[in-house]
């Protein structure tokens, strides 16, 4: 794919219309990036390991407290509460509502053995599975152009690609074997829609 076929991308536009079914809503958190929040320091040098084990898997010191229920995500308020009431957390309380979404969906996936996927890869591993015909696994190129990340795929004579854009969270696909011989928007992965869905097949 040319460079500036991509260039550009980045446009809220319309659902496109392909086969990749639409279904449930769930909270557009990153069970990936919390995964790396858990092994962030704070600003004490503390991590969330130090007391609750390295992974959120064991339940130490009853992580699974915000980890919800497995058709959800987890639940960011119930660490802010826990933060805000514990004086072992005061030194988080700089995390922002997004970051303890994305904490407690790591928490949710590593309770229930969901993915934990960024949301990036997951659309792009649901996608794969979805429309193998058509996102043809493996990717014969991966790459970055600005911030926009994408996969490409041979299909004959056709060159199809999915794009996420780390700057809006737009899922843009590319694909001359399906007539889209223009990049379109597939909607937000943050929207419970698009992401929920692929979550809710865990990626696949």
């Amino acid at each position: 794919m040319r460079a500036s076929v991509l260039t550009g991308v980045g446009r809220s536009l319309v659902w496109v219309g392909m086969t990749l079914a639409l279904a449930g809503a769930a909270q557009a958190a990153d069970p990936g990036r919390g995964e790396v929040l858990w092994k962030t320091p704070n600003p004490a040098g503390m991590n969330c390991t130090a007391c609750h084990g390295l992974t959120a898997a064991t339940n130490v010191q009853n992580s699974w407290n915000a980890a919800g229920t497995a058709t959800n995500q987890g639940d960011g308020a119930i660490i802010r509460r826990g933060i805000n009431s514990q004086p072992m957390m005061a030194d988080y309380k700089t995390w922002s509502d997004a970051d303890l979404v994305d904490l407690a969906a790591y928490i949710n996936a590593s309770r229930y053995k969901k993915s934990l996927l960024t949301n990036e890869r997951c659309i792009f591993a649901w996608a794969e599975a979805q429309l193998p015909t058509v996102f043809t696994a493996p990717a014969v190129q991966t790459g970055t152009l600005s911030t926009l990340n994408y996969r490409l795929y041979l299909v004959g004579a056709d060159t199809n690609a999915v794009g996420f854009n780390t700057a809006d969270s737009q899922v843009w696909v590319l694909a001359p074997s399906l007539g889209l011989t223009a990049p379109v928007s597939l909607g937000a992965a943050t929207s419970a829609s698009l992401i929920g869905t692929a979550r809710t097949a865990n990626c696949k």
